[in-house]
């Protein structure tokens, strides 16, 4: 997740994004005040996203970062999903995936944890797969 701050110019705008995808965005047309509202404008921009400055400052004084984590899981027979922005160690595999990476972490009975981490698809191979699915559901109704 990164937080991007542009005050180049007369607008200040503030950015998280995660995944080359803008996950929250707030603008401040407000000419020479940029310092004054910088602080406001992050923690607007933060909140819309469920997370304060305090969260960050707790996760960075105990070795974490916050990402957004999906969890799918079985629960008394039932399956589980939820996604949500976590804090999570600085050791885990998961706090270091960064940019385009894409991971997923298993939890099995006899090897542990296997995390698997690699480039994600992209727009073009995503597009692609999509339309194929498509097509082949199309086919098979025939």
């Amino acid at each position: 997740m990164i937080l991007a701050i542009d005050t180049s110019t007369d607008i200040c705008s503030v950015s998280v994004i995660e995944n080359e995808k803008q996950k929250s965005k707030n603008i401040l047309n407000t000419k020479q005040l940029h310092a004054e509202k910088l602080i406001l404008i992050i923690n607007q921009t933060l909140e819309n996203i469920n997370i304060t400055l305090k969260d960050i400052k707790e996760a960075i004084s105990k070795g974490e970062r916050i990402k957004l984590i999906a969890i799918a899981e079985k629960k008394n027979g039932d399956f589980i999903a939820e996604v949500m922005p976590k804090s999570i160690p600085l050791y885990d595999p998961l706090a270091n995936v960064m940019g385009v990476m894409n991971a997923i972490n298993f939890k099995t009975d006899c090897l542990g944890d296997i995390t698997i981490i690699g480039p994600g698809a992209g727009r073009r191979a995503t597009g692609y797969a999509i339309i194929s699915d498509m097509i082949s559901i199309v086919m098979n109704r025939r």
